[in-house]
């Protein structure tokens, strides 16, 4: 089974992940990967923190959302935005920011990867 990290922690891994990748790139001077991964990072973990911050709330207070379709819509409103403005301002820039919007898909993959290689002990 794969491990059900809060929402907290997901975050913080998701943080950094990105905070390494950052250095990484710096140590490559790709300064406009850098700044998309930046942008990306930021806008990834804030769309994490819509949706997850959702689920938080609703199982803490017991409530129902009425449209949660809403946060997904301004999910995607966000990533479009993210993906527009720096594709048309740098093809690295771009690459950063798909990069730090996808973290939180990324944090999916270790957990598996990790429940992977523990299978096979």
């Amino acid at each position: 089974m794969l491990k059900q990290y809060n929402s907290r922690e997901r975050l913080k891994i998701m943080a950094i992940e990105a905070a390494l990748v950052l250095l990484l790139l710096l140590a490559f001077k790709a300064t406009w990967a850098v700044y998309g991964l930046i942008i990306g990072a930021l806008a990834g973990i804030f769309n994490y923190w819509l949706v997850a911050g959702d689920n938080f709330l609703n199982k803490k207070q017991k409530i129902r959302v009425k449209n949660p379709l809403g946060s997904y819509i301004i999910r995607l409103l966000i990533a479009l935005t993210v993906i527009t403005y720096t594709g048309v301002t740098n093809q690295d820039m771009l690459f950063g920011a798909l990069f730090g919007l996808t973290l939180e898909m990324q944090t999916y993959l270790w957990d598996a990867i990790r429940l992977l290689f523990r299978s096979r002990k």
